[in-house]
């Protein structure tokens, strides 16, 4: 068996190689520097003597790989990238009944180097060999140098725990930890070593309660410790996801999935991890840089397993690690502790706001700052404080009072048959009292097609589109990209989409906001169109001014009358003339569209859908005050706090009801209720400057709306839930009415547009959809 190990790694060896002169390249076939593919699965990376030593399961061809019948391989390297064969640290014993005999389960090798004893120490999984999964032990094994041999110590189940998938980590303060799921895989265990490092000193200290964690990848850095993981899924890949703590033993908190991008040999993304499952985070020696290793399993030959290696990126209190087909360790891999804001448009909320104001408290070390104070550049003495006390801040029916919106003004019951005079009376309240008056279609369009290519793989077609609005073409005009597929059966669904980025950085998929992946959306069976916001109108003196672009087509702003529309309102109306577009391209089926938007651009997607009925789904990605979250509460982000920051972003007549919320005549869940019967899913979002709870609230009160058209509630079900969802439970993803949140950074996420595409395909298929 070992002599056709040897000949498969030599075949394996002639192909193209993971690292090449420095280069790292991730889920390709890694050589050692005599040629040989590295044998080192589901392992571990230790410093020890200014060189790296890597230790991990040695595997044999074929499904007799997915048990142990040569031992612990260890390699070592001085750059990451050239790593020597350094032979079998830890082999299996000849004696069958040995523990770890020849096909027993030796997992997940993980070796610390302990300066008390000077010995390294070798941690791993340990099944025996009638292979039932029932032994669920740490092995335990020592040496005198890094390459060992380590010689077998015992077996045991910390604290008499079952332990199974684990990982090693070592504190700054010389302590050292093991990690492994336990409880069957339903919670994760973290106990402190002896100081020999080959025994326990303390009890287990419970975490990820329930959430069946494994594949634990632990490391510290920005004041916080990190572990990345994965659901128990077997060998197949799942949805990786990590977990945040200010200590060691807790509480910790999970954030999210820290993938991005897609692997092109296998077409597989986040959502699936690339195909694989982290093993492991460590250190650049000398740099506050992480790389996190990851194994594509391969049960049918485990041999053939590949190494994904790609660079950390931790920005604040979240973590990202982008796909790359390829990085170098000199120059790729230094973001730890970057708190890269571009990515967040959290950060570009602000910028505007920043310099129409003089001071902006915050909490420090988050992405998304919780704002606490606004003082006006202007009026020096002039600023608002925002709540983040619950207790002042109180319920619906208890603390204040919301409007039914089964109630017209004039007290009479809604019923199906007079629901479009209630709406229509809505949208004139929020016409003339929020948002402005909807401007006019202009009678005369032009579109024009500017350009057309085949995207780089093939599967779209990449069009730019030029709106005009007057006969002459003269005067102000929208630029629309639109990506359709070209080998689709009939005509697809479109998402309709307003960027900050630009058209050439849409087209490349760079966007300093989010993710706009619209290969995975055309993979899925939509097009997708998206024009430039700040092109429809400014935002901002920064941004091209205030009230520019179409808005020459009406004359401007007149400033005196206190209806005439915010940019809100004229950046929705944007979006509905791109829908006008849609109607005209052949390949997509306007009907079935879809609008989406985040942050203010999520207001907007949420007001083109109010007041354009052909919009068939709505999904406004957090979208903070006038929004989605209930005004009344008076938490988080308020009205007034955006008459000082974006005050053009609404009509002059909605700043008298901004001293005191409470009071005023409306809230948005009468806003949301205007989009049905159509579907309509809120993606939410945790930081309390957006008042997460609120927005619950809102879609509480704005239920019995979907219950009355559809006999259908939030969440899918015939009656309302009561109990708030937990974060990236996608339980409520479900139309008409769908409800979801997550934390991670503000903007569209892969999560996002997946929880999008999901629930676009169930309500396309059950939705009716109004006639324009």
């Amino acid at each position: 068996m070992k002599r056709l190990t040897l000949t498969i790694a030599a075949a394996f060896a002639l192909a193209a190689s993971a690292a090449t002169e420095g280069e790292i390249r991730p889920g390709k076939i890694w050589r050692d520097t005599s040629g040989y593919a590295i044998n080192a699965h589901g392992g571990g990376v230790m410093f020890h003597d200014g060189r790296y030593w890597w230790y991990g399961e040695h595997k044999v061809y074929g499904e007799a790989g997915n048990f142990a019948h040569v031992g612990v391989h260890c390699y070592s390297s001085k750059d990451l990238t050239s790593w020597n064969d350094e032979g079998i640290a830890l082999k299996v014993s000849d004696n069958p009944v040995h523990l770890i005999g020849d096909g027993c389960i030796i997992e997940r090798p993980k070796v610390l180097f302990c300066a008390k004893t000077g010995k390294f120490v070798m941690y791993f999984h340990l099944e025996n060999h009638e292979r039932s999964l029932k032994l669920a032990s740490a092995g335990i094994a020592v040496a005198d140098k890094p390459e060992g041999p380590f010689s077998f110590v015992r077996a045991v189940r910390p604290n008499g725990d079952d332990c199974r998938d684990m990982t090693l980590f070592l504190d700054d303060d010389g302590s050292a930890w093991h990690f492994f799921s336990s409880e069957r895989n339903k919670t994760m265990h973290a106990v402190r070593l002896s100081e020999d490092f080959i025994g326990y000193d303390g009890p287990a200290h419970r975490m990820f309660i329930d959430d069946y964690t494994e594949a634990p990848a632990v490391f510290k850095t920005g004041g916080y410790y990190w572990c990345i993981g994965s659901g128990c899924t077997g060998w197949r890949p799942n949805e990786a996801r990590y977990y945040r703590a200010e200590r060691i033993t807790g509480p910790w908190t999970r954030v999210g999935n820290p993938c991005k991008g897609v692997n092109p040999q296998n077409g597989l993304g986040p959502e699936k991890t690339w195909g694989g499952q982290s093993t492991c985070v460590f250190r650049i020696e000398g740099r506050d840089a992480f790389v996190a290793m990851f194994d594509i399993w391969r049960p049918e030959n485990q041999l053939d397993s590949r190494y994904v290696w790609l660079p950390v990126t931790v920005k604040g209190d979240f973590v990202e690690i982008p796909w790359r087909d390829s990085w170098r360790v000199s120059s790729d891999a230094g973001f730890a502790g970057n708190r890269d804001w571009d990515s967040c448009s959290s950060r570009e909320e602000l910028e505007f706001v920043r310099g129409s104001v003089v001071q902006i408290d915050t909490t420090p070390g988050t992405p998304e700052p919780d704002a606490k104070r606004f003082h006006s550049s202007t009026s020096p003495n002039e600023h608002v404080e925002f709540n983040y006390d619950e207790s002042k801040a109180g319920e619906p029916g208890k603390d204040f009072t919301l409007e039914d919106p089964l109630e017209l003004f004039g007290g009479r019951r809604v019923t199906k048959a007079n629901w479009p005079e209630r709406r229509r009376e809505l949208l004139d309240f929020f016409e003339r009292e929020v948002y402005g008056r909807l401007p006019p279609r202009p009678p005369e369009m032009s579109f024009d097609l500017m350009d057309e290519k085949m995207s780089g793989d093939g599967f779209a077609t990449i069009r730019h589109y030029r709106q005009c609005f007057r006969k002459d073409k003269s005067g102000p005009v929208i630029d629309w990209i639109a990506i359709v597929p070209r080998h689709a059966k009939g005509t697809v669904p479109v998402f309709l989409h307003l960027n900050y980025a630009g058209l050439k950085e849409i087209e490349r998929k760079k966007t300093n906001h989010y993710d706009l992946p619209w290969d995975m959306i055309v993979a899925n069976g939509y097009a997708f169109m998206s024009a430039h916001y700040t092109q429809i109108t400014g935002d901002g003196e920064k941004r091209g001014g205030f009230f520019n672009g179409v808005c020459e087509l009406w004359g401007g702003r007149d400033f005196e009358n206190g209806d005439n529309p915010g940019s809100l309102m004229i950046w929705a109306w944007g979006l509905m003339r791109g829908l006008d577009l849609a109607e005209r391209i052949p390949e997509i089926d306007a009907t079935r569209s879809v609008v989406i938007g985040s942050s203010r651009l999520g207001k907007a997607a949420l007001l083109a859908a109010a007041y354009d009925e052909r919009f068939a789904v709505c999904i406004p990605n957090q979208t903070g005050a006038l929004g989605v979250q209930l005004m009344k509460r008076d938490y988080g982000e308020t009205l007034k706090g955006q008459r000082l920051s974006f005050p053009h972003w609404y009509c002059r007549n909605v700043w008298k009801y901004a001293d005191d919320p409470k009071k005023q005549p409306f809230d948005q869940h009468l806003l949301l209720s205007c989009i049905a019967p159509r579907a309509l899913l809120l993606e939410c979002y945790h930081k309390r400057w957006f008042d997460p709870k609120g927005e619950w609230m809102a879609a509480k009160a704005a239920s019995p709306v979907w219950e009355l058209l559809t006999g259908r509630a939030l969440g899918g079900g015939d009656r309302t839930p009561t109990e708030w969802p937990d974060p990236y439970s996608d339980a409520m993803v479900t139309p008409p009415f769908g409800y979801v949140r997550r934390t991670e950074c503000h903007g569209l996420s892969p999560y996002d547009w997946k929880w999008a595409m999901d629930f676009a395909d169930n309500a396309l298929r059950r939705q009716p959809v109004a006639s324009p």
